[in-house]
């Protein structure tokens, strides 16, 4: 069940992202040219390209939290039903061409998009692998404080608990 919700909450913070980004894009391009939904699908492509390339390396997160992430927010980011009503209208309005522009160029940017992930990760796998070694270490000192602390204060419990009963009487 917590499944489902993943994926609903996700795909609602999606969408609504996308409106809101799809909005504020065609605001500043005033154009009979859907902007926003193609501006919001190339993007969507990406990030799930990488999100598809993070999780096939084998990073450790839940099932629950891939789900959210790809399904839930990029599912409801990326939008063909939006691409279809913006074709539609441009057939309507007579923008032929515009519509046909629109079609190839949203299908390759997308499947571009997606692939120039490979790009991406390839440039950044070095910050990708120096972030795990820092985290790591960040955690193994992290367990190391706290030990120590652990073993002090078992050491000098009496001492501390004397002190104590001092500083309140």
């Amino acid at each position: 069940m917590s499944l489902f919700i993943s994926i609903f909450i996700g795909g609602g913070i999606g969408a609504l992202t996308r409106y809101f980004l799809i909005e504020q894009i065609n605001k500043s391009f005033v154009s009979s040219f859907p902007y926003g939904t193609l501006t919001v699908n190339v993007i969507g492509a990406f990030l799930i390209g990488l999100a598809w390339s993070y999780f096939a390396a084998k990073i450790n997160i839940s099932d629950n939290l891939k789900m959210f992430i790809t399904i839930g927010f990029l599912g409801g980011f990326t939008t063909f039903s939006s691409f279809n009503v913006d074709v539609f209208e441009l057939f309507q309005n007579g923008n032929i061409m515009i519509s046909i522009i629109y079609i190839i160029g949203t299908f390759a940017l997308t499947v571009g998009a997606f692939f120039l992930r490979n790009e991406f990760i390839k440039n950044n796998l070095i910050i990708y692998f120096f972030l795990r070694s820092y985290i790591q270490r960040v955690h193994h000192n992290l367990y190391l404080s706290s030990s120590l602390l652990s073993r002090y204060f078992e050491r000098h419990q009496e001492v501390l608990s004397d002190e104590l009963q001092l500083l309140y009487s």
